[in-house]
């Protein structure tokens, strides 16, 4: 099985599963755009669904929750910075 992506070299991770639909949603979305997301857009494609666009402030705790989880399976979602325009990506440890 390949570990790169043959058009673009970009490092193919193994399936990641947490439990619940969320967490899951959260690694998903990471595991999709590796060059990260900000909370806005993470936050548009988990709540896509959602007409009213899911719970505000959810996400961070969700995210705290899901890295409990992924530390167990080696991973982890870390913040390129604080503030407005911060990234989330999902890295191993």
């Amino acid at each position: 099985m390949a570990t790169h992506c043959p058009s673009c070299q970009r490092e193919l991770l193994p399936k990641i599963a947490v439990d619940g639909p969320i967490k899951q949603k959260i690694v998903d979305c990471l595991v999709q755009y590796p060059e990260g997301l900000t909370m806005a857009r993470m936050m548009d494609q988990i709540y896509s669904d959602d007409p009213n666009g899911g719970p505000d402030g959810h996400i961070r705790a969700m995210i705290w929750r899901t890295n409990v989880v992924l530390k167990k399976q080696g991973y982890k979602v870390v913040s390129s910075r604080r503030g407005p325009g911060s990234k989330y990506k999902l890295v191993r440890v």
